[in-house]
């Protein structure tokens, strides 16, 4: 792969990253317009990436790029913004917000208790005080962070599936073009 589409990929996985940075901290919000806000943003990222890997073969790639270099850029693309990310969760749930995470395991172990699932935790040999204290060791910063890390990898890798199969170009069909 030349070095202006690596370049091409880390700058703009950089602008993807602040786009998931900003989808988060909206998706923290309680408020009905921001988690309006988080859900267009979430859609609205497809459609980014597809515009980014379109700019990419026209600026860098003189009109062509293989289905192959397509899918690798999407995913590097996806990977970079998604370290970003990451290390924006981390720094929010740890410093910016602390008692994020742990309203969090309130909410989740009230949602249980509402829904009448404390039978089903404790037939299966474990207390609500266990459950409880598995929650709140599984919701971390450092472990948040590498769960959206690779939820956001994995998502990546489908939306560039498909990205790659729309910005494609071969040679013959650029010369046909022209």
């Amino acid at each position: 792969m030349k070095p202006e589409v690596t370049r091409h990929f880390m700058y703009y996985g950089l602008i993807v990253g602040l786009v998931f940075c900003l989808n988060f901290f909206l998706s923290t919000r309680t408020g009905a317009l921001a988690l309006s806000l988080s859900w267009m943003i979430t859609l609205a990222i497809p459609v980014i990436v597809t515009r980014m890997a379109i700019h990419c073969r026209e600026r860098v790639l003189d009109g062509v790029i293989s289905y192959g270099t397509a899918l690798i850029y999407g995913i590097q693309l996806f990977f970079y913004a998604s370290l970003l990310s990451g290390a924006f969760r981390y720094v929010y749930c740890q410093w910016l917000a602390p008692d994020f995470l742990p309203n969090q395991v309130n909410s989740a172990l009230l949602l249980v208790e509402q829904m009448g699932l404390t039978g089903l935790i404790e037939s299966n040999g474990m207390t609500m005080n266990q459950y409880a204290e598995a929650l709140r060791s599984m919701f971390t910063p450092v472990n948040m962070s590498l769960m959206a890390l690779v939820i956001n990898c994995l998502a990546g890798l489908l939306v560039s599936l498909v990205t790659a199969a729309i910005v494609k170009r071969d040679k013959n069909s650029v010369q046909h073009n022209n």
